[in-house]
């Protein structure tokens, strides 16, 4: 044997074919182009290149035999030079014929077959060569049947690589046993044996972890390829996948192995977000629950006050009055929680605060910015409680025409706690002091958002929902939000009153706080050309185009969008972070003649929850958008409303559609185009939250040419 023998008709040869080697008996060579015809072990035909030989082997059979005879013959070869091979590599016979070859000298196949065996047929010849490809330790192979021998350095090197190979190989069985071990419980109880046994008792909690940072980071996980190879482990081990492509199996595995709850969010993993607060935070928060309210401030409990939130809201941080002044003018009173009266600066829970940033509202649960025995309790402006608060109070005239404000550091007690339904039942039907006082601050909040209008500010109305998550099945229901609420309207109008307040006093005291700016519309379309398109939807889609992002900035500007010179954030303390310190700054004037912190000084603590902050935004979108695409998902095969918004190009039936009550886009093909603004119907054809596909399919039309709504 030898390469350098040349193939012959009845004579067997190894050859590679798709990256596997073969065995095959030569029964015809074409003259012209070498191309050789041959019988391979699986006793079928086929064409080979003289370059795919590996190996010409000394043996021969007759080509006149049958397929099925001689495909039986290669493969008794290949069993008895495997057999051969194996007690080859496992008695260390790789290594003595390397103990007597010359270090640096080619050798040949027939060289090492003669130093090893005394007979050296084709069943010896193939023993050796696969012990060579099956141990690399000792030769390197120059060319097919040519070897070299390695030094005994590099031997060492190699066996200390083949040892941590076999390590990491048994490393994956044995996380692969453990995680079959894991899924062969009864469902129900996979979560607590993990959490119990199987993870505090672990001897691979390194491949778990390895395994979840894959599943939260995908492509960008730097342990991706060795995950990708224990999540192969596991599905050999189980004869089975699990649902996804790539990471998002992972995902799957980890889910089904209780691994991960049912209440594990991907995106808070991902960013950093956790629920429970540190051991020093919670105590600091319980010593602020049992403070007394800060008693020099000013007493205005026998105002009537009143909260307007959401039925579920507990963080309550605003609270709103009204008192008719006898010159016939009124007082509006906007109360914002002041947690900055209590909390002191850098401390434990003020750093938390600084580091968390916001508030975090997924539809599964709420991470609060401070522990909820203050936020929703101890800060809160329950009903019934007195409790610290900043008022701003705002005075008109009869006619409701802006005449001065005043901040004030305060004591009050919300006497209602209201939700927005129960106000809108007073503002149509109350016939008491409630509703007559819901009725004047309506009046007024009305006046004043008519007033930012004729001084530029722009409402783009578009579709607003709540996702409403029930734990119980794992389910969502989407219930819309009626932004033309009177309640909505007052509570929203009440707040940007307070806010421009507050940025009025801080410019004329030069305190530094955070301004909220947003530069004048770009290419904002005429009444006429707004009144011309289809629907309300094409008007807001059209002004939402136009209008610049809004920036902060430690330097006052105009808020186009709100029609106001300048315009701060300070009505939510219990929930941003920014709005929170710029109470710390109101507390420090009305306490010092000061504020806390010059404009240098307040920017540096301010970008201290700059990351927190994008963070709780990513977590925001990311956790929306899957429990989004869930709730679309459940809707199966129901025609789901939409609106045509443009075509992918100036030719073509592909149209993007907005899908109205979620205002999530995707791309359909409707075989006629239709203008933009045509309202139709869609459904889901194919629907992954967790990887963000969204495939729909054209249904119908509701009208070709919407009227304006």
């Amino acid at each position: 044997m030898a390469l350098e023998n040349q193939p012959v008709v009845g004579g067997v040869v190894e050859f590679a074919d798709k990256a596997k080697f073969q065995l095959g008996l030569v029964v015809g060579i074409d003259e012209k182009t070498g191309k050789i015809r041959l019988v391979q072990s699986a006793g079928r035909e086929l064409g080979i290149a003289p370059k795919q030989i590996q190996v010409v082997l000394p043996a021969k059979m007759p080509t006149s035999w049958t397929l099925s005879n001689i495909g039986s013959e290669l493969r008794s070869i290949e069993l008895r030079a495997k057999s051969m091979s194996e007690m080859l590599v496992q008695s260390g016979g790789v290594e003595d014929v390397w103990t007597v070859v010359d270090d640096g000298v080619e050798v040949t196949l027939d060289d090492l077959v003669e130093l090893y065996y005394d007979e050296q047929g084709a069943a010896q010849l193939l023993a050796m060569m696969y012990a060579l490809r099956t141990d690399r330790i000792y030769f390197k192979t120059v060319r097919p049947g040519v070897y070299l021998r390695h030094g005994a350095g590099v031997v060492e090197d190699l066996r200390r690589q083949e040892a941590l190979k076999a390590q990491k190989h048994a490393w994956r069985r044995a996380f692969a046993e453990e995680a079959a071990r894991v899924l062969a419980m009864e469902a129900g109880a996979r979560e607590a044996a993990m959490e119990d046994t199987v993870l505090p008792n672990s001897d691979v909690r390194d491949a778990w972890q390895m395994v979840e940072r894959y599943a939260v980071w995908g492509a960008e996980s730097k342990d991706r390829a060795e995950a990708e190879n224990l999540m192969q482990e596991v599905q050999n081990r189980l004869n089975r996948g699990f649902q996804g492509t790539a990471h998002i199996r992972a995902r799957a595995f980890l889910r089904e192995a209780g691994y991960w709850t049912p209440r594990t969010h991907v995106s808070m993993l991902k960013y950093d977000i956790v629920e429970a607060f540190p051991h020093d935070v919670e105590a600091a928060a319980f010593d602020v629950y049992r403070q007394p309210v800060h008693a020099a401030r000013r007493d205005l409990t026998h105002l009537h006050v009143m909260s307007i939130d959401d039925e579920d809201t507990l963080d309550i941080d605003d609270a709103i009055s009204i008192e008719r002044l006898p010159e016939g003018g009124v007082r509006l009173g906007v109360h914002i929680a002041a947690p900055a009266a209590s909390i002191p600066w850098n401390g434990a829970l003020e750093k938390e605060a600084r580091r968390r940033a916001t508030s975090v509202y997924l539809p599964e649960l709420r991470v609060p910015m401070m522990p909820k025995i203050l936020s929703e309790n101890g800060l809160s402006l329950m009903a019934g409680e007195r409790r610290a608060a900043m008022t701003f109070f705002l005075t008109f005239d009869a006619g409701f025409n802006f005449v001065s404000s005043e901040i004030t550091p305060s004591i009050i007690r919300s006497g209602h706690r209201l939700s927005y339904d129960v106000a809108e039942r007073l503002l149509e039907e109350g016939d008491d002091v409630l509703g007559d006082d819901l009725r004047l601050i309506q009046e007024l909040c009305e006046f004043s958002a008519e007033n930012r209008h004729s001084h530029g500010a722009i409402d783009v109305d578009l579709p607003e929902y709540k996702l409403v998550y029930h734990s119980e099945d794992d389910t969502y229901d989407l219930h819309p939000i009626d932004g033309r609420m009177m309640s909505r309207q007052l509570v929203a109008e009440c707040m940007i009153l307070a806010n421009a307040a507050a940025a009025g006093f801080c410019v004329k005291n030069y305190i530094p706080v955070l301004y909220r700016i947003q530069p004048p519309p770009v290419g904002l379309p005429s009444q006429e050309t707004l009144d011309g398109m289809p629907n309300d939807y094409m008007r807001a889609y059209a002004l939402r185009r136009c209008m610049q992002p809004a920036v902060n900035a430690l330097q006052p500007g105009k808020h186009a969008g709100l029609g106001l010179e300048q315009y701060t954030q300070m009505t939510s303390p219990l929930r941003r972070y920014a709005d929170l310190l710029g109470h710390y700054q109101l507390e420090s004037w009305f306490q010092n003649g000061a504020p806390m912190f010059d404009a240098e000084h307040f920017n540096a603590v301010l970008s201290e929850s700059e990351r927190g902050l994008s963070n709780a935004r990513s977590v925001s979108h990311e956790a929306y958008q899957i429990a989004t695409f869930k709730y679309l998902r459940q809707l199966g095969a129901e025609p789901i409303d939409a609106i045509i918004v443009q075509y992918q190009a100036d030719r073509g039936d592909v149209a993007q559609v907005t899908l109205l009550q979620t205002q999530v886009r995707a791309n359909v093909a409707t075989k006629t185009r239709f203008p933009p603004g045509t309202l139709c119907r869609v459904r889901i054809d194919n629907i992954s939250p967790e990887d963000g596909t969204l495939l729909v399919k054209f249904v119908d039309l509701i009208e070709t040419h919407p009227v304006r709504s």
